[in-house]
């Protein structure tokens, strides 16, 4: 298609004589009405123009339908609690060893699949793994300054 327009600038004298003949700005011409008349027609759809307008549309049932929906206030304190209590519960000496040696491993470099595989056999939670890692690299344990990272952290020397 490319090929065939530009031979066809070519055979109409180049560039220029096509700006000056005109026949360039009847090529955009015609183009302009031809899109135009796809669109009224429906042959080209194009979003919140001619195809799924409003808030009964496809598109904005689809958006509803797969956005994320905050669960019931009892259901997040649930899930609260029981993460406290599987802190309370869990092993913190084996915690403790396996954060330790995931901030070690990623403070070196050193591939990180392993110490964080022990880590989540050990129960410690997916925060607490990412913050470890962050500290291994030299970045605050929590980006929003929320949260302090464990003690232990605090005190690893590097």
């Amino acid at each position: 298609m490319v090929t065939d327009l530009l031979a066809e600038i070519e055979r109409e004298g180049g560039m220029w004589k096509c700006l000056e003949s005109g026949w360039l700005k009847r090529q955009f011409d015609e183009t302009t009405v031809r899109v135009h008349s796809e669109i009224d027609s429906g042959k080209r759809l194009i979003v919140g123009v001619n195809a799924f307008q409003g808030e009964d549309g496809p598109i904005s049932e689809l958006i509803r339908e797969s956005a994320y929906k905050v669960p019931p206030d009892q259901k997040r304190y649930g899930s609260i609690d029981r993460v406290k209590a599987l802190k309370q519960t869990r092993d913190q000496f084996r915690v403790r060893n396996a954060l330790l040696e995931l901030t070690r491993a990623a403070r070196d470099g050193d591939n990180l699949i392993r110490p964080a595989i022990e880590a989540a056999k050990a129960y410690a939670t997916v925060g607490e793994m990412i913050g470890t890692m962050r500290t291994g690299c030299d970045y605050s344990y929590d980006p929003y300054g929320q949260i302090d990272a464990p003690e232990f952290l605090m005190n690893l020397v590097a």
